[in-house]
């Protein structure tokens, strides 16, 4: 579920976007769904309406056609709501060694992650 209360800056049309962005992820990946969280510039309040969207898209397994679907959703959403979602979809084994490296990403994401 989205966190609306934890959510800064956001429009209506962007929290619909995100929204519906989850949903379809959550229902083409189920139970290998493991994060989906907003980070950057959004998470910290310190973007603007003309900043991008990011979002974390951890997947149990993810294949690289896969991956290109879940950018192909992204950019549905630019098309259907005009809102620019950048995801950041990796499979769970890339994030836990992007997180056992402790870089400058993962520090990021670390820090700054709303669940979604």
């Amino acid at each position: 579920m989205l966190e609306w209360g934890r959510m800064p800056n956001l429009l209506e049309c962007e929290r619909l976007a995100v929204g519906e962005f989850c949903a379809t992820l959550r229902e083409q990946f189920g139970v290998r769904m493991r994060e989906l969280a907003l980070f950057g510039s959004r998470a910290r309040d310190e973007g603007d309406h003309d900043s991008d969207i990011d979002v974390l898209v951890v997947v149990d397994d993810l294949t690289g056609a896969e991956g290109r679907a879940v950018a192909h959703l992204a950019g549905d959403m630019l098309t259907w709501h005009d809102v620019l979602l950048s995801p950041f979809a990796v499979s769970a084994a890339v994030m836990a060694e992007l997180r056992a490296r402790e870089g400058r990403l993962a520090s990021e994401i670390a820090r700054d992650a709303v669940a979604l």
